[in-house]
């Protein structure tokens, strides 16, 4: 009979142990951050790199951003800030920046909000970027130093659906 209750006490022991384990292992004091991304673009590394467009000739009214379509894989943002328009932007903001804080923001919204920033130090410009099908964009100019303060929003541009990415029966 000793070996018995050593056997069945050495058991609950070992259940207890294996409980324990298991109940302490997810913690519901913290949030469920599976499905959240934090991410920092690489520009230079990856899918969603740009390059510097040669559009020397922007055509666009002063104070303007503007998104659109350069093919199906890539858009142009453009810009056209006036100095009086910057001026008058700073002294809203009441902070000594320059045309190097300039930023433009790139958002992206399929499922939530995605954006990467590329910093553009320039009143006028254009960048284009590489797209997604299915999604829709739209660009901020604003100035990034520890927060981004935006100044002007472009308008939505949407990739639609490629046709081949369709599935066909």
């Amino acid at each position: 009979m000793t070996p018995l209750m050593f056997i069945i006490i050495a058991s609950a022991v070992i259940l207890l142990l294996v409980y324990w384990v298991l109940s302490t292992l997810h913690n519901e004091d913290t949030p469920d951050n599976s499905r959240i991304t934090y991410f920092e673009t690489a520009p230079e590394l990856g899918t969603f790199g740009y390059t510097l467009s040669d559009n020397s000739n922007i055509s666009i009214e002063n104070n303007e951003v503007r998104l659109s379509k350069l093919n199906e894989m890539q858009l142009v943002a453009q810009w056209n800030i006036s100095q009086e328009k910057w001026q008058e932007k700073l002294s809203e903001i009441s902070h000594p920046f320059t045309e190097e804080n300039l930023t433009l923001r790139v958002c992206q919204t399929s499922a939530g909000v995605k954006s990467f920033d590329i910093p553009v130090k320039s009143l006028q410009g254009s960048h284009d970027f590489f797209c997604r099908p299915d999604t829709a964009y739209y660009v901020v100019l604003g100035i990034l130093q520890t927060t981004f303060i935006p100044l002007i929003f472009s308008n939505t541009v949407i990739v639609p659906p490629r046709e081949d990415s369709a599935i066909s029966h």
